[in-house]
């Protein structure tokens, strides 16, 4: 059922369709009795619609603040005269008459192409700065090169061929103005809190029919047909819609379209003026609590200085209580101590008072031999204004010796501008002793790990010679006997297990000979660290089905037998890494040798893994211990071990050792 407003709206509204239905009408009557007649008063309705927004846009460009209407009526002045062009060209004005049907089509094409691509860029200049003159000298270049085209050059594409109709390229070309204008759509309905709820709306139909306009101008074979009257009935409503949106408002609700943004900007204001009122409304009533404030404030600040007072006590009490010297010294001229608590005369031998008469007792006391250098750390504190740390010896009073750290740092008075070195200073002379006997532990202990070291190679080639020697030469005995006896004539199932036995020593031999090799290569003693590294990359590369590359520069040979195992067994452990690790499938060793040292580097493209990680536990702990363990011995022997890893990308290890001297007649002795 229809409401009593629904009613009354659409009797009101019933003079307005009425109107509209007979102007139709009246259009579809001309349509019946000329269709150039009805194809004329349809191109002039555009034209007009068109020039009459470039009217209102260029005589209110001064202070129009919608760039969407103004970039529009600027374009539309362009789109008026493609289509006022057309409607001359058309089939039976005779102002063009010896160019036939397919110069009034290419115009009509150029004209919708300015018009897609104008409604495209319209909305995206929303909030720009619009140059008019640049946009008028774009599109006036563009309109001459499109004119030039179709009148002069004639590179225009053909639009309509006589007696078979619409070309491909129309046709297509009706396609990509559709796509052009769906885009346009699309980006308008995007910006639409730009624009009021009216001229969005009739701005996205005029869009739309237009849309369904060229669509029916894809299909059509007659100039003069039913699909072509019913494009420009859409046409003709499409720009009425844009006459709604864009003329109608503008000159009946100018302040709605033109000034939209002014009375956002209004609002605002008026938004800020509220607040401003409010602001000073509660500012007003802070001052009032402020006044009553002010006398807490006063009272609070006299018992905050008891406090103080009371804490100042505690300080000194817990500062004089702690195993350590505090002091603050006057950073000027005279330098003087302005306070050193009592555990100096403790630790240092000297009393509070000392320091007070003689400022220099600190200075004079440092050890000769430090003297100098803790004076230049100190200087540093005055430029860099930073914080000071130092080791030093002191002599107490008794002459005896400690080792002292001092920590400072520099403190300024905000009020006088005074600048104050306040620190603490511990006695680490036990610390110091404890440090050295830990360090001469240390070295104990790696000239014992290199000693088990030497001793477990030398172990390792007489087993390796054992080996090679005793069983090595029993299994090829072995081999050869039954290879003799192969030759001769058993019974089918003797020669089967003789076979059998035959596989089984050669396996032997084969294990035998690769376990020699994992205990003491041969050919690391024989023919040197390159070749031996060589023959580990193939044989490694064989049994884990991955690439292995070695590449040399230099001579190896001289180099002494420690060096050599230690590098051999350096790398083969980090082969292990990267083949049970890293998971690494190419592995490249590169080995370099200079004057005084032999550096290799071995680099794989395995997983990578985080190198402060390494003694995390898990699989890697095995392979960190590895690596701690090369890193050991290199260092012992002055030598140097990185790592670079990365994630996902693979790992770099480079070793340095330094050459030492040619290997003596008793270790070329012990060489298998």
């Amino acid at each position: 059922m229809w409401s009593r407003e629904a009613i009354a709206r659409l009797l009101r509204q019933a003079p307005t369709i009425v109107a509209y239905a007979t102007i139709l009408t009246g259009i579809y009557l001309i349509e019946q009795h000329s269709y150039l007649l009805f194809h004329s008063v349809v191109e002039l309705f555009s034209v007009s619609v068109a020039c009459a927004i470039f009217m209102i846009v260029w005589n209110g460009r001064s202070f129009i603040q919608n760039n969407y209407m103004f970039f529009l009526g600027l374009a539309y002045l362009f789109v008026a005269g493609f289509d006022l062009l057309h409607m001359l060209a058309y089939s039976g004005m005779g102002v063009f008459a010896e160019r036939g049907t397919n110069l009034a089509t290419q115009l009509w094409v150029a004209g919708r192409y300015v018009e897609s691509v104008s409604l495209v860029l319209a909305p995206l200049l929303l909030g720009r700065r619009i140059r008019h003159v640049l946009v008028l000298a774009v599109y006036s270049l563009l309109s001459a090169l499109l004119l030039l085209a179709i009148f002069q050059w004639g590179v225009f594409p053909v639009c309509f061929r006589e007696g078979t109709g619409l070309t491909p390229f129309k046709e297509v070309s009706e396609y990509i103005i559709i796509s052009i204008l769906l885009v346009s759509f699309v980006i308008l309905r995007q910006k639409k809190s730009w624009f009021e709820a009216k001229v969005l709306t009739w701005m996205s139909w005029s869009i739309v029919l237009t849309m369904g306009s060229e669509f029916l101008f894809a299909l059509y074979t007659r100039p003069d047909g039913q699909i072509n009257m019913a494009g420009h009935f859409l046409k003709l409503i499409s720009f009425y819609l844009v006459y709604k949106a864009l003329i109608e408002t503008g000159m009946r609700q100018p302040h709605t379209l033109l000034y939209r943004r002014l009375k956002e900007h209004e609002a605002e204001l008026e938004e800020t003026r509220k607040a401003l009122e409010k602001r000073v409304r509660e500012r007003t009533a802070d001052l009032s609590q402020t006044v009553e404030n002010l006398k807490e404030e006063i009272q609070e600040r006299m018992r905050a200085e008891q406090a103080y007072r009371h804490s100042e006590r505690k300080y000194r009490t817990l500062i004089e209580q702690i195993p350590a010297v505090t002091y603050v010294a006057a950073l000027d001229e005279t330098s003087s101590t302005m306070y050193v608590s009592p555990q100096a005369e403790s630790i240092m031998g000297f009393s509070p008072a000392d320091f007070a008469r003689d400022p220099d007792i600190w200075i004079r006391q440092i050890h000769p031999e430090d003297r100098e250098r803790v004076l230049a750390e100190l200087a540093e504190i005055h430029t860099a204004n930073s914080s000071f740390t130092s080791e030093y010896r002191f002599l107490k009073r008794d002459h005896g010796v400690i080792w002292l750290r001092d920590t400072a740092f520099i403190i300024e008075d905000e009020d006088s501008g005074s600048r104050y070195l306040q620190g603490v200073t511990y006695d680490i002379t036990e610390a110091r002793e404890n440090r050295e006997k830990a360090l001469a532990h240390q070295e104990q202990l790696r000239a014992l790990t290199a000693q088990l070291l030497t001793v477990e190679d030398q172990e390792r080639r007489k087993i390796a010679t054992a080996l090679h020697d005793s069983v090595g030469q029993i299994l090829a005995f072995l081999k050869i006997e039954l290879g003799t006896m192969r030759r001769l004539e058993l019974p089918e199932e003797a020669a089967h297990s003789l076979t059998y036995v035959c596989e089984q020593v050669e396996e032997a031999i084969r294990q035998t000979r690769s376990l020699t090799f994992d205990i003491s290569p041969p050919e690391l003693y024989s023919l040197g660290l390159e070749s031996a590294v060589e023959e580990l990359a193939q044989r490694f590369g064989a049994e884990r089905h991955l690439e292995c590359r070695v590449q040399g520069r230099g001579e190896f040979e001289d180099m002494s037998v420690e060096l050599k195992s230690l590098l051999y067994r350096s790398v083969r452990e980090l082969l292990i890494n990267a083949a049970k690790h890293a998971q690494a499938s190419t592995i490249q060793i590169d080995l370099w040798r200079s004057d005084d040292s032999v550096r290799i580097v071995v680099q794989d493209d395995g997983t990578g893994f985080d190198v402060s990680r390494l003694d995390s536990a898990g699989d890697s702990r095995r392979a960190a211990f590895g690596l701690f363990s090369i890193r050991e011995r290199l260092e012992y022997v002055g030598g140097a071990f990185t790592i670079q890893s990365w994630q996902g990308r693979g790992t770099t290890v480079t070793l340095v050792a330094p050459l030492h001297t040619h290997p003596t007649p008793s270790d070329r002795s012990e060489e298998p």
